[in-house]
């Protein structure tokens, strides 16, 4: 329930409207597959999308590389760990306000676009724009990747000592200016 694959789901049925040969690959299982497929079929997206299970960790980035746009829809994710790696593996992003990541990963407009939870109407809008202009998942994903070299280790590593730097630089401040 908290990714949100019914309102991905909705937003789907209405992207098709305008866009019939949009389709959905959902990677993963969890309690409400049975729940979720049959919403598709009530939708009539039996053809448009695919429940491909449970990928092995060691395939999951070929799953990913197999789509133009990696969508999640959480109601609230504190990060969402598959944004990381689509942005690594050079994917366009789509994901709620409410997920943390998505304030670090995605630049709306220019690698992706950041929707309100529980919304289809955005989520089917943002979607809108990969077919309006062909090749702009293309161009997202290549800003994806360059935006997560800035989360790289040895970025993430020299961002921690420059930050204990100015602690240790504020503590030691601090305290001489109590001593005077």
């Amino acid at each position: 329930h908290r990714k949100g694959l019914d309102v991905l789901l909705h937003a789907l049925a209405r992207l098709r409207i305008a866009h019939p040969r949009a389709t959905l690959d959902v990677v993963g299982n969890g309690p409400l597959r049975d729940t979720h497929a049959r919403l598709a079929a009530q939708l009539g997206l039996g053809d448009a999308v695919r429940f491909r299970g449970t990928v092995p960790a060691e395939r999951v980035g070929d799953a990913i590389v197999e789509c133009d746009v990696l969508v999640l829809p959480t109601r609230f994710d504190g990060w969402g760990m598959v944004l990381n790696e689509a942005a690594a593996l050079g994917l366009a992003l789509v994901s709620t306000e409410t997920c943390g990541a998505a304030h670090h990963l995605i630049q709306p407009g220019r690698n992706g676009f950041r929707v309100p939870p529980e919304d289809p109407v955005a989520l089917a809008t943002a979607l809108g724009h990969y077919f309006e202009d062909p090749g702009l998942a293309a161009r997202h994903g290549a800003e994806s990747a360059a935006l997560f070299e800035d989360f790289a280790p040895d970025r993430n590593a020299g961002r921690l000592l420059e930050a204990l730097a100015d602690l240790d630089a504020d503590s030691r401040a601090s305290r001489s200016a109590v001593t005077q």
